[in-house]
């Protein structure tokens, strides 16, 4: 997310820790001020100030009056080489440098501070130092020493068995982890901190969790989720008053709406994060916060609007010399310059852009920015800087979203959910073994009072056996129900899971543009994961492009096409074959491989259907093979079948079969059509038959003269349009189309 992680640290940990008595109300100031006035002794006036330095953070967050208070407190401590004192007030400099983006004077102030309180033996202003030069640190882009401080703190307060404080710690540590891409790391740290915060009853606590497990999940991909857990922050921090922390969760939700392209929504929420930050003079929030309003009005095609933020927030970033808002405020504003094609300005935002996110190893930084620079170069038709900046950016997005770090995240939700609910049983068997113990004192007292009664005891005693085991069964009943109900939820939270993972390894409609500036992806799961997929790269200097339809759609689907595709990258990038021909018999001799004597490849007919293109730009030539899939290509009115052999991927091949190649002259204006029969094989009409191959050629053809993007939206109408009023999907549905 665009929001600074720093935005929504906890309250720094200094002002848990000062020995000194809290006040709640902001006239305790005046009562203290007062009783300044009669105190004589030094070292008493000092300890009084520092109170009234913290009452001035803590109740009015008022920095400007804070610094005051700590230099009166520094230069009357040294006065008499009170070490404490210096100490302390060394802490609130420090804390007011950083506030206003003095690092390197904060860091200067906390060391000194450090050095003071260690000689003193002070544990909690020693571990509140740590904590606070990792926060420091952190805002450098120093992330490996930050987490250093940070666990430094940490450990010290856990010495002092201060959770408050340690909590904070583990906070900043998730923060850190997720700015630097390691979500398992910063998730793992997340849920230590709602743990430690649910323990104490922290509200506050509480909400940054949330917070932050949202942004998790936003990175995953998981947008309605992040929401759920944003919302929840927001309204935990309205309920306290802290509007300050609301105003960046605001900023959190409204990046949401802008993944999903509700930009109104969004623009929403983000002018009232800077309306906050702005009157709580926030220099780093306001220009997080204008940030944000520029993608937001870029979204809505008002680019005037969008320049004027971008331009205000990369001026506020460079003002306070924060370089991760500079990298992303330069993005922004390289964006802009691009759709408006002016290129050479967008390409000398984004040279610094990437420049400072490598100086940070700010790596979603530097994923964008060589996604920026890929998209430019392809528009100026330098394929070959294109190709470049793309292998760049592949590379940089494998590392942040890979399969094992998908697995870890969801291993740790379900650890986290998996302890809640087992402490929640726990409990339950105490209140059973309770209620047990207490019937059966119930039943002595009943059988002494009734021993004598004989045989009409007996017939009491049996109704009454009956009549507890239709509770028992009854309970028992509604137990299993609830079971049944925890499953069905655990199975679709799996599922949406498993959505989550196969959108994260298929390309996006941003990646697919910058291979192929005019193309198309109409792709439609039946269910919430799809046994379709494709899959295309640039393997020296020719372009590949698959679409494939697995064996089974849903889950089993979905399993199928996450292997074929990585026996794709497998077999065209790692052995570097283009030949369309040559890759689908190794394609199909690995999934014999890999399922040999597996229950899925006995009772499957074939394992994949595909079609799979190679496009030489320069020869002008396009060269496809296809696995009962076939290609079809729209030219001057007429629409060109290329028939694929009647072979599927990993099914069986008489006589020793392999597949044919087809090398066509590709011409100007040409649209190239790969698909799997989910279209053609969709029910609907009023006569409730498939829609057929035949008009879903005529279809095609009748739209080839359109936009790329009018062509996805007129095929999506009439797939809708066709199913009718029932709305039943029959298959999987995946149509990619490109104009040469």
């Amino acid at each position: 997310m665009t929001t600074s992680i720093f935005l929504k640290i906890c309250l720094p940990v200094w002002f848990i820790l000062f020995p000194v008595l809290t006040f709640a109300q902001n006239a305790r100031i005046d009562s203290l001020q007062n009783l300044l006035k009669t105190i004589k002794q030094d070292t008493s006036r000092i300890m009084t100030i520092l109170e009234i330095c913290r009452a001035y953070k803590i109740e009015l967050n008022n920095m400007d009056s804070v610094s005051v208070y700590a230099n009166k407190v520094l230069a009357q401590s040294e006065a008499i080489q009170f070490k404490k004192g210096i100490a302390y007030a060394l802490l609130y400099t420090g804390m007011r440098h950083w506030k206003k983006g003095n690092y390197d004077l904060a860091l200067i102030d906390y060391k000194r501070c450090l050095g003071l309180m260690q000689e003193e033996n002070i544990k909690h202003g020693e571990s509140s130092c740590y904590i606070n030069m990792g926060q420091v640190y952190a805002e450098l882009g120093n992330y490996q020493q930050a987490i250093d401080y940070m666990l430094k703190g940490i450990k010290v307060k856990e010495e002092l068995k201060d959770k408050k404080g340690a909590r904070v710690g583990y906070n900043n540590i998730g923060n850190i982890y997720s700015t630097m891409g390691d979500y398992t790391k910063g998730l793992q740290y997340y849920y230590k901190t709602l743990k430690l915060a649910e323990e104490l009853n922290d509200k506050l606590g509480i909400s940054y969790a949330y917070d932050n497990i949202g942004t998790i999940f936003s990175h995953q991909n998981k947008l309605d989720m992040a929401l759920v857990y944003y919302k929840k922050a927001a309204s935990i921090q309205e309920e306290i008053g802290d509007q300050v922390t609301a105003g960046s969760t605001y900023n959190s939700i409204g990046d949401i709406y802008q993944l999903k392209k509700q930009y109104k929504e969004a623009l929403t929420f983000h002018l009232r994060d800077l309306k906050i930050k702005e009157t709580a003079n926030d220099k780093q929030g306001t220009a997080v916060a204008c940030k944000s309003i520029g993608v937001d009005y870029f979204g809505l095609k008002k680019f005037d609007q969008a320049l004027s933020y971008q331009l205000k927030s990369f001026t506020i970033c460079k003002e306070i010399g924060y370089k991760k808002g500079i990298a992303d405020a330069a993005g922004g504003i390289g964006k802009i310059h691009a759709e408006k094609m002016e290129y050479s300005s967008a390409l000398k935002y984004y040279e610094q852009m990437l420049r400072v996110s490598n100086e940070l190893d700010y790596r979603e930084g530097i994923r964008d920015a060589y996604a920026n620079y890929a998209f430019v170069y392809a528009k100026l038709k330098e394929f070959e800087s294109a190709l470049k900046y793309t292998e760049l950016y592949n590379t940089v997005k494998d590392s942040l979203l890979n399969k094992e770090n998908f697995k870890q995240v969801s291993e740790l939700n379900t650890r986290y959910e998996t302890d809640k609910k087992e402490k929640e049983i726990l409990l339950l068997t105490k209140d059973q073994q309770l209620n047990a113990k207490i019937i059966k004192q119930q039943q002595l007292v009943r059988w002494g009072l009734i021993g004598g009664l004989g045989l009409l005891s007996i017939s009491i005693f049996s109704i009454y056996r009956r009549y507890r085991f239709k509770q028992k069964a009854n309970v028992i009943l509604e137990k299993q129900k609830e079971e049944i109900q925890q499953k069905n939820i655990l199975i679709t939270d799996s599922i949406d899971y498993a959505q989550t993972i196969q959108e994260a390894v298929l390309p996006t409609q941003q990646e697919v543009s910058m291979l192929i500036p005019e193309s198309f992806i109409l792709y439609k799961p039946k269910a919430i994961v799809s046994g379709d997929f494709y899959w295309l790269s640039l393997v020296k200097d020719r372009l590949v492009c698959a679409v494939a339809d697995c064996t089974g759609h849903g889950v089993p689907g979905a399993f199928m096409s996450l292997l074929g595709y990585n026996m794709l990258e497998n077999v065209v990038k790692d052995a570097a074959i283009t030949k369309p021909a040559a890759i689908l018999d190794s394609l199909s001799e690995e999934v014999n491989s890999r399922l040999a004597g597996n229950e899925l490849q006995e009772n499957s007919k074939h394992g994949m259907d595909i079609s799979l293109i190679s496009i030489d730009k320069q020869n002008n030539m396009l060269e496809f093979s296809g696995a009962h899939n076939s290609l079809y290509i729209a030219r001057e009115k007429e629409l060109i079948e290329f028939k694929a052999d009647k072979i599927g991927i990993g099914g069986n091949k008489k006589g020793g079969a392999t597949f044919h190649n087809h090398s066509i002259e590709l011409k100007k204006g040409d649209m190239i059509y790969l698909f799997t029969d989910g279209f053609p094989d969709q029910i609907g009409g009023q006569k409730r038959k498939k829609f057929y191959y035949q008009p879903f050629k005529d279809l095609l053809l009748s739209l080839s003269t359109l936009t790329p993007e009018e062509q996805k939206i007129k095929l999506d109408e009439a797939h809708v349009n066709w199913m009718g009023e029932k709305k039943d999907q029959t298959d999987d549905i995946l149509i990619l189309g490109l104009r040469y």
